[in-house]
């Protein structure tokens, strides 16, 4: 029986195959960090592909796709008979050379990303975003529900500097039921209220685009003439189960004795006829306006709870976009300093 031995460093080697990343890739990666920390020295030799294959309980095509892309960014080549080892890539090699040496120093990029606890999607993503900001520069977009996206992209743009741009309105139901159909422009940021951050990260996540949150508040003095939860005109609450939380949030910062209120489902317009018939005051989401006002009769008092961008979080948009404007053009100077270079030589 033949036994195969996979010495140091590459008996470290593993293959996660929970991670959602292809198992060639992995090995493509840590392959490359070993290479690139000089942790062996050139012409080392990896061990055979069968004798790794068994290592780890893997498809021998599978390490041959590794190895293979591994000789594409000139990384290791292979003598056939005598087997693969470590080389360094060829930066005389013309074009060719040139290329698989960018590959190579990108994916050493990458897993240094990924050897800091980012998973492999969030790191490209990263990359992606910073290289879209280098060619597009800063453009900010702000996806949001129809009844409030213009309002917030136009607030947003009054309040950063005018050196940004202004920002983009874009409906979050259109994102959601025709994304083919959505114009995004040139946006490298998106801005989203909290309640729907994890839904507009899925909804761009193939796009070299960073979310952002913008955090609110209520108008100032909306609630003033609200009465309290104790009374004979006790208000009531309607909007969507999900965003709920948010806005007994936004309402008890304001007004803490109306943490506890009567609530019906915006999408159930039985419930909400029902809490009509025992309440002359409804607090409504922008988002349910329309249901509320045709369900609503004269002698009720609607309060819809337009909600405006906390100036403590533009401060934070403001400063994250001049930090990452810093980066842009430290991006393009770098370019031009590199392509200058290229010039005299």
């Amino acid at each position: 029986m033949t036994k195969y031995v996979v010495s140091e460093p590459w008996r470290r080697l593993q293959a996660d195959h929970d991670s959602g990343v292809p198992i060639w890739v992995q090995l493509k990666t840590q392959v490359e960090y070993v290479v690139a920390t000089g942790a062996v020295p050139t012409g080392t030799r990896l061990p055979s592909v069968r004798a790794l294959s068994k290592h780890l309980g893997v498809a021998v095509d599978t390490v041959r796709q590794a190895y293979e892309e591994l000789g594409k960014a000139g990384l290791v080549v292979t003598h056939r008979g005598a087997g693969t080892f470590t080389t360094l890539p060829d930066t005389d090699g013309g074009e060719v050379a040139s290329t698989n040496t960018d590959w190579a120093r990108a994916d050493r990029a990458l897993v240094d990303l990924i050897r800091t606890g980012v998973a492999p999607h969030q790191a490209a993503k990263a990359m992606a975003q910073r290289l879209a900001l280098l060619h597009l520069g800063i453009d900010v977009a702000f996806i949001g529900v129809a009844a409030s996206s213009a309002r917030y992209a136009e607030l947003i743009s009054q309040y950063i500097p005018s050196e940004f741009g202004r920002v983009h309105a874009i409906n979050l139901e259109e994102l959601r039921n025709t994304p083919e159909a959505v114009d995004f422009g040139g946006a490298t940021y998106a801005l989203s209220l909290p309640f729907h951050l994890r839904e507009v990260e899925q909804l761009v996540s193939d796009r070299p685009i960073r979310v952002l949150t913008v955090m609110s508040r209520l108008d100032a003095g909306l609630l003033a003439d609200v009465p309290d939860a104790g009374s004979t005109s006790r208000p009531v609450l309607v909007a969507r189960p999900s965003t709920r939380p948010i806005y007994v949030d936004l309402l008890t910062a304001q007004r803490p004795d109306l943490a506890d209120l009567p609530f019906a489902d915006a999408a159930d317009e039985d419930a909400i006829a029902a809490l009509l018939e025992r309440t002359a005051v409804v607090l409504h989401t922008s988002e349910t306006a329309g249901v509320v006002g045709r369900l609503a009769g004269s002698h009720h008092t609607l309060v819809e709870l337009r909600h405006v961008p906390q100036e403590k979080s533009l401060d934070q948009l403001v400063r994250t976009l001049e930090s990452d404007r810093e980066l842009m053009l430290e991006f393009q100077r770098l370019h031009v300093e590199e392509r200058r270079k290229a010039y005299e030589v």
